[in-house]
């Protein structure tokens, strides 16, 4: 699956309830609006991200995976 989140941390009750509804197991997001004092865990899933290069609240982007 693939989404646009526009900031994954105010979209992260939707992500979730669509990752278990869909049974996804993996899961690639854009524009996850991550700094280095944001990130996002789920208990269900392993996540990796980037940031964008200057630390902008823009940009970057995710993998969330079901082990």
């Amino acid at each position: 699956m693939t989404w646009i989140t526009n900031g994954l941390t105010q979209h992260k009750e939707d992500l979730i309830m669509t990752l278990l509804d869909k049974k996804i197991d993996v899961c690639l997001i854009s524009e996850t609006h991550f700094t280095t004092e944001s990130y996002v865990k789920l208990k269900e899933f392993d996540v990796y991200h980037t940031k964008y290069p200057n630390n902008c609240v823009r940009g970057g982007s995710a993998v969330i995976i079901n082990p």
